[in-house]
């Protein structure tokens, strides 16, 4: 009897321990596990009444109630409480007592016992997995049902060990296909990389069209994370060839596909659209509805509105669309890329602000739910959220956890958005590479992790991610990097490579790369000024919000004669202070320093410079507040740290004030009215805490 509860406790169903033990009459052992002499003598066939003392009308070889004689005793042994082991040692040592035959009877037993009973496939499986028996004609069903209940709870060792088994039970390439694909979803959780080895034998006849269409779509979906392009486009050719026999689940997913690559591998979707029968296809709307939640789930609206946003830019209704997405959609494994994708949207739609608290909260909830992949891939998300904010401490973080988490190889080719986000936050805050994965003053404390992150820095990159979005992002932070070191030619290479993908890819949005801006710098430093400043001008014609105007006038600045400067980027400084772009307008400031400096005017030059410096320092750039200290950007006085609190026009207003000119001259100088002179020194004066003009003088060394 102990030995029967111990296997029942198993999956919680004690409850069927008198069908369990009615294996032989004495309702103790199943049939064949009885020791010899087991029945001890002076008692009744059953083993549990004396001689004699069988109540009348019992039958020994007819099922009943457990007698209670029996439960009773163990429980006053102390072995159970209420009918179960009061600890799992003592119904640990009565399994390691069941020899293998008895233990694989009990279990299967109890598995058809809790089948025929309707009993959840998890318990049936529990039984099947511990017998390592799955012969039964519903055994394949139970475990793969299992298998994805398991999987729900975030037990993905658990959904392997029924899918292991599952895959012994299969009798045909469907049912074999099916495990696979369930193995390669359960794997693709913890590790990618060892996702695609389950399903590689079904590659052949994807590729001849053989494969089930309901295994066609996940099996190319996987191929294309991993940059199989060549076996994916095979794929899909056949399914577009018989795209008018598909059934409704796998024409969405087909779909999907196509709306997806538009987005992600524009390469691959111009050869896809090239197929015969292909050239009628067009998106569905990405506007939210009851039809499109029931058919797609929110992954159809999230892909066709970033393909917008890529194309077109954003505006009301793809921002709106993107937060209903991340709020009607709970994480998991199907809708982990529409999550993906509105974040996205909403970062290209130059509302990182918003993107980043869903991020961070999607992020707590990959780590309650113990899922690596997740983890990785929103923290990769988050890193690129951080670029977009002007923090690059927050970025290498964020980025150095998605390579830790899983191995740069198996990223595949989205290994470019990590990358990319790691290679721009370390060119701002000057941390080489491969040294700030050693160097414990760039973050690290273990030198374990930071010989990880070298590694993965320098682990090869898939050729087939320059043919996706990724490769472009890894193409302008390269180009970044390379100018920031001085390789002027080899940096514009990059950048003007970058930006003839995307005008070719017709994603030429400045927000999600603004490869102009960078490439307008580079021509500058080269002497080659109005090929820059063509584009410069041509990108403050994109679609963009004020973070890209403000970029764009900087870079146009830089292309201009030294007397037009500071003009342009003052406008700059004010576009990007109150869009709050930290990073941007340290850069902005620090030229603006430079445009004064150059013109002769070293007050104003210098006080812009403190100010930069404490911008720079704050977002960690320490290459520029090296830069600007160079040129006394340290030397400020008691009132530096308030100076540098004043904007770029109340800083102008109040230099002019301190320099002896009345409102109405500065009005008539600057171009603004008195009122709003009078506005801006009233909020210096606050800031400065002085209580007229007559002291800023002595503040602003005039």
């Amino acid at each position: 009897m102990a030995r029967g509860l111990a296997v029942l406790e198993e999956a919680g169903s004690a409850d069927l321990l008198p069908r369990l033990l009615d294996a032989d009459p004495a309702g103790t052992y199943p049939t064949g596990t009885r020791p010899t002499g087991a029945r001890p003598t002076g008692t009744d066939p059953t083993g549990t009444y004396p001689t004699g003392a069988r109540p009348t009308g019992t039958d020994p070889t007819v099922a009943g109630p457990i007698p209670t004689r029996v439960l009773d005793t163990l429980e006053d042994a102390g072995v159970l409480r209420a009918g179960r082991f009061r600890h799992a040692a003592a119904r640990a040592a009565v399994l390691a007592d069941l020899d293998g035959p008895a233990h694989t009877t009990l279990h299967r037993r109890a598995a058809a016992l809790l089948y025929s009973s309707g009993a959840p496939a998890e318990d049936v499986a529990v039984h099947l997995v511990a017998a390592e028996h799955a012969g039964e004609s519903w055994g394949l069903d139970v475990l793969c049902r299992a298998a994805v209940t398991a999987l729900g709870r975030d037990e993905a060792g658990r959904a392997l060990e029924c899918l292991r088994l599952a895959g012994l039970a299969c009798q045909d390439d469907d049912q074999r296909a099916t495990v696979a694909l369930l193995r390669a979803r359960v794997e693709w959780r913890i590790n990618p990389g060892a996702a695609l080895r389950h399903v590689e034998p079904l590659v052949p006849a994807l590729l001849t069209g053989e494969l089930p269409d309901q295994h066609a779509i996940p099996l190319v979906r996987l191929l294309l994370w991993h940059g199989r392009e060549d076996d994916a486009t095979a794929g899909l050719r056949q399914m577009e060839a018989r795209r008018d026999r598909l059934d409704a689940q796998s024409l969405a997913g087909l779909d999907l596909i196509r709306e997806y690559l538009q987005a992600n591998h524009p390469p691959l979707s111009a050869r896809v659209a090239s197929f015969d029968g292909a050239d009628g296809w067009c998106p569905k709307t990405a506007e939210p509805s009851v039809a499109t939640t029931v058919t797609d789930g929110p992954q159809l609206p999230s892909v066709t509105t970033l393909t917008d946003v890529l194309r077109a830019g954003s505006n009301q209704d793809t921002v709106r669309t993107a937060e209903w997405v991340l709020q009607a959609t709970p994480l998991d494994d199907m809708t982990l890329g529409s999550l993906e994708w509105a974040l996205l949207v909403l970062v290209y739609a130059e509302r990182a602000d918003i993107a980043a608290p869903w991020c961070d909260q999607f992020l707590r909830d990959a780590a309650l739910r113990r899922a690596p992949t997740w983890q990785a891939m929103l923290s990769g998300i988050r890193a690129e959220i951080a670029v977009h904010q002007g923090d690059a401490p927050a970025a290498q973080r964020h980025a150095r956890e998605a390579l830790t988490l899983i191995p740069a190889w198996t990223w595949g080719v989205g290994v470019g958005r990590p990358l990319s986000a790691l290679i721009m936050a370390s060119t701002v805050t000057g941390c080489n590479l491969v040294d700030q994965a050693r160097d414990q003053s760039c973050d690290h404390s273990h030198d374990q992790a930071g010989d990880h992150i070298a590694d993965q820095v320098a682990a090869p990159i898939p050729d087939a991610m320059f043919q996706t979005r990724f490769g472009l992002q890894y193409l302008y932070a390269r180009g970044q990097q390379r100018l920031a070191s001085g390789r002027l030619h080899a940096a514009l290479d990059d950048l003007l490579t970058c930006g003839r993908l995307m005008t070719a890819w017709e994603i030429d949005l400045p927000s999600f790369v603004p490869w102009r801006v960078e490439a307008a710098l580079t021509l500058a430093r080269l002497g080659r000024a109005a090929e820059g400043r063509a584009l410069a001008e041509e990108h403050l014609t994109r679609p963009g919000g004020a973070r890209m105007r403000g970029m764009g006038l900087r870079a146009l600045a830089a292309t201009l004669e030294p007397r037009e400067r500071p003009a342009v980027l003052l406008t700059a400084v004010d576009i990007l202070q109150e869009r709050g772009d930290r990073l941007q307008l340290a850069y902005a400031l620090a030229d603006l320093s430079d445009a004064h400096r150059r013109a002769g005017e070293l007050t104003k030059a210098r006080m812009i410079t403190r100010r930069a410096v404490q911008l720079a320092q704050e977002c960690g750039a320490e290459p520029l507040r090296l830069r600007l200290t160079d040129r006394g950007g340290e030397d400020a006085s008691g009132y530096g740290g308030a100076v540098a609190t004043l904007s770029a026009a109340e800083l102008q207003v109040a230099m002019l004030a301190a320099s002896g000119r009345t409102n109405r001259e500065i009005a008539k100088k600057l171009y603004i009215t008195v009122s709003t002179v009078e506005q801006h020194l009233t909020r210096a004066y606050r800031k400065l805490r002085v209580s007229g003009r007559a002291d800023l003088p002595v503040i602003l060394h005039v």
